[in-house]
Formats: structure tokens, C-alpha cells, sequence
């Protein structure tokens, strides 16, 4: 037996008694039968303020980093347990519960872990000397512990890693197994990132987790790590559906990694946004028994990893730099306060509308099996629709294009025959980059689909074909100058004719080697979630039939968002736009052109171009419309055929159109209504206002459609554009533009959604 240097401490803590302030969180906690906590350095038991929040707010404690592997283990013959005792001798002697963070990793592991000559049995016999060891030390003072962290890869598959690679998937069984026969009394979990959402990650675990008690394999828990990104307000409906079949289970639950990070300095907005998060969240345990946790990773900004993590982000935590409790701490401690909700609760944030949130896009049949070349023969690809790449998802707030076609632009087309998808990407962009740190991070495309509900990404970077290591049953074909890429790829289907599936396309965009991408253009919003499978749009196949049939709805399509603002912020409706809330707010490119019955892509930006976003305030909505336009035509007699902004939604089943021409007021204004459009001199600003019914619409959803309506031809004639932030296909068909409310109100497809935040 190999003899191991123990490095330990003996701190002398000064005996604390806890004596917490009876509104603190953690007396809140306490009296619900619930854990409160945070992930916490050493380092920061130095710190006495530290200590003093830490103490009143909190009842159980994560040492974040000082029991992984690296820092526990750092030599074959030593082990080092000198920060983890800190931590945990803080914590009994403040009568707190220590969470261990954690056993196995794929990362965080130190190199000398991979021997030479190491058998399966080798293997096995390390992972138990390092659990034996761990666990052993901590025995009766650690009550949970993170055995396995992390083990799903974002396609829901298990992760390929160190550990995998040398003793397969059953490697998370053995992990579990001698974890019981160490500390039989300790709590295990299984621990992962971006599964607290329905999601193709989240259904892997779920798989996992079955199979593994479906074995007598014991588990006791899972965590849920639940790092946010706070510009996007998480899908709580879909987090309520995913915890419940968890809790169904039986096993108990964890939320174990919490943050949410905002964009530095965040703006009062960000930090209601933040509460309102925080609280839901804390209603979420509160409204399960199995919830038993609510761990932070760390708890006031002064000591967070989120600004090393995140470049630009920052204020993750509820108590600020200054150790003062931001709106996220009264949101936990309102949350607290209340009686605990049922799982019913969040029923409310389940979307109700009619038809489909997002219009789908199409794929027409090719006679015949296309020859992939790079060439995209224009008589082969006549008949295909053509889309634009629109928003800009690696921004949370501003999703438009580059302001100029010339920086980066792009457009995709796609046709089929049997089961196998054909594709053009067309591409400008004034610089091109190929190699990079992360091949994701170079110019190239992805494709994204989901089939049966089993997912799938592929990626050609310009000038190459598809990924080798993505093993794609297809190939991808660039011309030589790097603006057309050609491709093919078989889906996991007999046929794709009539079916509809989940789909996205994404172009990257990088303009310098080692400084990431710029850009990552994809046809609809969203926050770049695609590559753990969601937020797809779909795609419907043509019938034999030659029609186009939408099937059941499989995408995952986030809603346009509407922020609310205060009422001593409300803007003027000047057509200025000076106010500071227009800058807060989130802001949408226009460019599916609907008067086209196939080409839906932007025309050229020194034609018309335009961008929206919209904000609210109790039961009114405000709009500003930024537009710049070639030609402006105002002077036609049917309204409609001028240069004109029209926005359309449904709000409690009520369908309303509302026009407003270049220079001029609604066309048709209620007198029950608040309602007002004002255009500047110059017709390039629109700021307008709309009361929509009589309640308050925090938190609601409804059908939303604004469109920039361009003629761009001649007095009296009809409009050559009709911009709008979605695919759409009833002006096509239904040439009138008067004609579009009601088309859109009979069919109740070409919206798309606005969630009121």
C-alpha cells in the first residue's frame, strides 16, 4: 500500500453563535424545512463582512472548487485537505451543512492521473483509493455529495471523457456503487448544467437517471445546476414540466449552481429581470417536497466567477459589491414569506395561443438527386424558398444584423428528395477566418435538426467540408471564393415528404484570428442555445401532393420580449427617441419580405431596411421603428400601398390591426384607446403607443405582428416590400395587403409571439 501525505488544518474558529436576524433568508429557510446556501473559497472566510453575510443568510455551504480532484489529490501520493476542512469547520461550527463538490469531473482533473500503462482494473482501483480516501475523511461531516459531475454531453448522450474513454458508461455505476459502500449514510447525486429545461440535454439525464435506478444502482438525488444568463427570463412552464417528472421519481432534488448574470453595470431593468428569477426559483423548491436546496454559486458580487467566466457580465449574485441586498435578495425573502405555492403555480407561464407561434419554414421536393458541386445551379434551386439570416443570438439585447450587408450577410435555401435534405448557404462577408481557437469560433455554418426527437448539429467551416469528427452521413461543397456552400445530408427517416421537423441554420462570423466570433446569424431570435438542442424553429416538407402540411408542433422557438418599464420612464412619443429606456430594450432586425411567394430574404439595405422593439408599461405597449428607405411614397389613395409601418396582435382572443403611414397617425384609431404614432421630419424614426386592453400584461403572452411595408415603385401601386421579423407566405397568396388582418386572424399562423417581461 502506497503511503499517502495527508496535508489538513486545524482552524481555530472563534465559537459563533448563530443568532440570525428572524427575517434573514436563512431563518426563512430554516423554518420552511429548507437548505439555503452558497458555494464559498477559503479565502473568503477572511474576510469578516464575508463572514457575517454568510452566517445570517445562509444554512449550507459548497466548498466551489477546493475538494475537485486537482486541488484534493494533486500528486498520486498526496492529498491536500487543507481548504475543504476550512470550510467545512466553518460551516459545523455555525451548525451548517457541507455539500460536496465533487468526487468525478471530466475537467479539473491533474495530469498525473493519466499513468502509462493503466488496465480498466487500474482504472478502478484509482477511482476507490480517491473516494476511499475523500469520503473517508469526510465522514459523518459532508451529507451530499456530488459523485458524478456533469456526465451528460449537450446532445443528451453520456460525455465522452477521461473517464469514459477508459471504463465506458458503466463508469457512472461504479462511481455510484463504491460511493454507497464508502459513507453508506451519505446523500448521492448526480449533478449537470442546461437541464433545468425541457430540452434533448435534459431528456438524456432523465434516461440516465431511469436506467441507472431501473438497475438498483443507488441514487439518492440530482442536481440542477441552473447558471443563467439573466437577458433571457428562463421558461419556467418547461422547468415546472421537467422537475415534475424528476420529483415523480422520488429521488430528492437540488438547485445547486445558481447565478444570474447580468451585462456591467446593469440597469434597473436587468435588476428586476434578475429578482424576478431568483424568486421564481425560490418558489420552485417551496412548491416541492422533493426540493430540499437552494445553493448560489457564491453570494455577493465581490466574489463571484462569473466576470472571469463571461467577458462584459458581472452582478450574478444577490448582494452587491458593496454588500448591499439587491432586488434578488427581497425576491428570495418575499418567496419565503408567502405560503409555498403548488406546481400549479407556474401553469401560468404556459404559452395559450392559436396555431403556431413562429410560421414554419418550407422545403419544396426535387425531381431528381442534385449534384453537390458549390456551384448551386440556378435551375436546380429556381423552385426553393429562400430565407434570410436575421438575428444576430450571441447579443442578448441587440439581435440585428450588422448594420451594413457588406460586414456579413447571408441567405439559405433548402429542398429534399427521399430522405435526403439538400441545402444552399449564400454568404457575403468582407472578412473571411478559418482557423481559430475553437473551430466554432471560425466563418462557417451549422445546420441544426431534430428528427423523432433525437437531435443532431453539423458544421462546415468556409472552403471545407463538413466537420470530420461530426461524422455526417452527407457532404458539403464551397465555391472557391467562399460564398457558396453546397451541401447534402441523409435524416434518420425513410422519407422527410409531409413531415415537420425541428430545424435551425446558423452562419458564424469572425473578423480576427484568437478573438472569437462576431456574429452568429441565425433566421430566427433566440440566445444561441441551439448547440445544446434548443430553440429550433421547423421545417415542413412538401407532400406528394405538392402541399405543404404543418405536423404537430416540435419547435422550441423563444418569443420576441418586451421589456416593462417604470411609469417615470415612459417615453414622450415625440419621434425623437432620446429616451434612455429605448436603449434598454430588446431591438429585432425586419427582413422576411412576405409579398414574395418564395424569396422571404432581405432586399438590399440601401433599398429599405428597418428595425423594431417594443416596451410596455401597465396595459399599454410602446413601439419605436427605426427605418431607412430609398424611396418613400406617401401619397397613394388606398392607404395600404403607401410607405407604412402596420402592427397586428391577438390579446385575449381579440384579433387588432392598427396602420400608420410615413409622416402621419394611425389610420384607424379607437376613441376607447390610448393610441398615438409619430413619425420624425425625416420619416426615419417612428415612436408610437397602443393601450391594449385593460389589465396589466405582466408576464403575458400574445400574438404579436409588426410589419415595414415599402412600395418602392410608384404612386398607387403595390408594394414591392413587405418587411416583417418572421416567415410568412398569406400576402403572398392573398395579393390585397388589406386583405392581411384577415388572413392572419382566419389562419392564425403568421405571428409571431411577444412575451411581456
Amino acid at each position: 500500500m502506497k503511503t499517502r501525505l495527508v496535508v489538513s488544518t486545524i482552524l481555530l474558529f472563534s465559537v459563533l453563535t448563530f443568532a440570525a436576524d428572524p427575517g434573514s433568508l436563512r431563518s426563512l429557510a430554516d423554518k420552511k424545512n429548507k437548505s439555503i446556501g452558497a458555494a464559498i473559497m477559503p479565502k473568503q472566510l477572511d474576510d469578516p463582512e464575508f463572514v457575517k453575510l454568510l452566517i445570517e443568510n445562509c444554512n449550507y455551504i459548497t466548498p466551489e472548487n477546493n475538494l475537485k480532484w486537482d486541488a484534493v489529490h494533486p500528486r498520486d501520493t498526496v492529498y491536500d485537505f487543507s481548504g475543504g476542512d476550512k470550510i467545512v469547520d466553518f460551516a459545523l461550527k455555525n451548525n451548517m451543512k457541507v455539500r460536496g463538490h465533487n468526487l468525478l469531473w471530466h475537467q479539473a482533473n491533474p495530469g498525473w492521473i493519466a499513468l502509462p500503462n493503466m488496465t480498466v482494473e487500474k482504472w478502478k482501483a484509482l477511482v476507490k483509493d480517491h473516494y476511499v480516501n475523500v469520503m473517508t475523511h469526510y465522514k459523518g461531516k459532508i451529507v451530499d455529495w456530488d459523485v458524478v459531475n456533469e456526465p451528460m454531453d449537450d446532445n443528451g448522450q453520456i460525455r465522452k471523457s477521461l473517464w469514459y474513454d477508459f471504463l465506458g458508461e458503466d463508469y457512472i455505476e461504479f462511481a455510484l456503487r463504491t460511493a454507497r459502500e464508502v459513507d453508506p449514510n451519505a446523500k448521492l447525486y448526480l449533478n449537470d448544467y442546461a437541464i433545468e429545461e425541457m430540452c434533448p440535454k435534459a431528456d438524456g439525464f432523465y434516461r440516465l437517471v431511469k436506467d441507472l435506478m431501473a438497475k438498483g444502482v443507488p441514487l439518492d438525488g440530482v442536481g440542477f445546476q441552473f447558471h443563467i444568463d439573466g437577458n433571457f427570463m428562463p421558461d419556467f412552464a418547461s422547468i415546472n414540466q421537467n422537475i415534475k417528472r424528476f420529483a415523480d421519481l422520488g429521488l430528492d432534488i437540488q438547485i445547486t449552481e445558481l447565478d444570474v448574470r447580468l451585462k456591467v453595470p446593469p440597469t434597473e431593468n436587468a435588476l428586476n429581470k434578475q429578482a424576478k428569477i431568483y424568486g421564481e426559483l425560490m418558489r420552485l423548491m417551496l412548491a416541492y417536497k422533493n426540493i430540499n436546496a437552494y445553493i448560489m454559486w457564491g453570494l455577493y458580487d465581490k466574489h463571484s466567477w462569473v466576470p472571469n467566466a463571461y467577458a462584459g457580465y458581472g452582478a450574478g449574485l444577490i448582494i452587491d459589491e458593496k454588500a448591499k441586498p439587491k432586488p434578488a435578495y427581497f425576491a428570495i425573502r418575499d418567496a419565503l414569506m408567502e405560503e409555498n405555492p403548488s406546481p400549479d403555480y407556474f401553469d401560468k407561464y404556459i404559452t395559450k395561443s392559436e396555431g403556431r407561434v413562429f410560421p414554419a419554414f418550407r422545403a419544396v421536393k426535387t425531381a431528381n438527386e442534385l449534384i453537390i458541386d458549390g456551384n448551386a445551379d440556378e435551375k436546380d434551386w429556381a423552385n426553393a424558398f429562400t430565407y434570410p439570416f436575421l438575428y444576430n443570438q450571441l447579443d442578448p439585447y441587440d439581435l440585428r444584423v450588422p448594420q451594413s450587408q457588406k460586414d456579413v450577410y447571408g441567405s439559405w435555401k433548402i429542398m429534399y428528395n427521399g430522405n435526403k435534405l439538400y441545402g444552399v448557404v449564400n454568404r457575403k462577408d468582407d472578412v473571411t477566418i478559418t482557423s481559430n481557437g475553437n473551430i466554432w469560433e471560425t466563418d462557417c455554418f451549422e445546420l441544426f435538426f431534430n428528427v423523432g426527437g433525437k437531435w443532431s448539429q453539423y458544421r462546415a467551416v468556409v472552403g471545407s467540408d463538413w466537420q470530420r469528427d461530426m461524422n455526417v452521413p452527407g457532404k458539403a461543397v464551397w465555391n472557391k471564393e467562399g460564398t457558396v456552400c453546397e451541401f447534402e445530408v441523409e435524416l434518420p427517416t425513410e422519407t422527410l415528404s409531409g413531415l415537420t421537423i425541428g430545424w435551425l441554420m446558423a452562419l458564424a462570423d469572425a473578423d480576427a484570428p484568437n478573438k472569437g466570433r462576431k456574429c452568429q446569424l441565425y433566421p430566427i431570435s433566440g440566445s444561441n442555445t441551439a448547440w445544446t438542442g434548443k430553440g429550433f424553429a421547423e421545417i415542413t416538407f412538401e407532400n406528394e401532393d405538392g402541399v405543404f402540411v404543418d405536423g404537430p408542433n416540435v419547435g422550441t422557438i423563444p418569443p420576441f420580449n418586451a421589456l416593462s418599464i417604470t411609469t417615470k420612464n415612459l417615453p414622450k412619443i415625440d419621434g425623437k427617441a432620446k429616451e434612455a429606456c429605448w436603449k434598454e430594450a430588446y431591438t429585432y432586425s425586419f427582413g422576411y419580405n412576405h409579398v414574395s411567394p418564395t424569396d422571404k430574404s432581405q432586399p438590399d439595405d440601401a433599398i429599405i431596411s428597418g428595425d423594431w422593439r417594443v416596451i410596455y408599461n401597465g396595459n399599454t405597449l410602446y413601439g419605436l421603428v427605426n427605418r431607412k428607405a430609398l424611396k418613400t411614397i406617401t401619397t397613394s389613395k388606398d392607404e395600404s400601398k403607401n410607405d407604412n409601418v402596420e402592427i397586428a396582435f391577438i390579446s385575449n382572443g381579440v384579433f387588432k390591426e392598427y396602420r400608420t403611414v410615413v409622416g402621419k397617425d394611425f389610420t384607424n384609431t379607437e376613441k376607447s384607446k390610448k393610441m398615438k404614432a409619430v413619425w420624425s421630419p425625416d420619416g426615419k424614426v417612428l415612436e408610437f403607443m397602443i393601450e391594449i386592453g385593460n389589465d396589466d400584461m405582466s408576464g403575458k403572452q400574445i400574438q404579436w405582428s409588426i410589419g415595414l411595408i415599402n412600395n418602392n415603385n410608384a404612386v398607387d401601386a403595390d408594394p414591392q416590400f413587405a418587411l416583417y421579423p418572421f416567415c410568412g407566405y398569406n400576402l403572398a397568396v392573398k395579393v390585397d395587403p388589406n386583405d392581411l388582418g384577415a388572413n392572419m386572424a382566419k389562419k392564425g399562423k403568421e405571428f409571431g409571439l411577444l412575451k411581456l417581461q
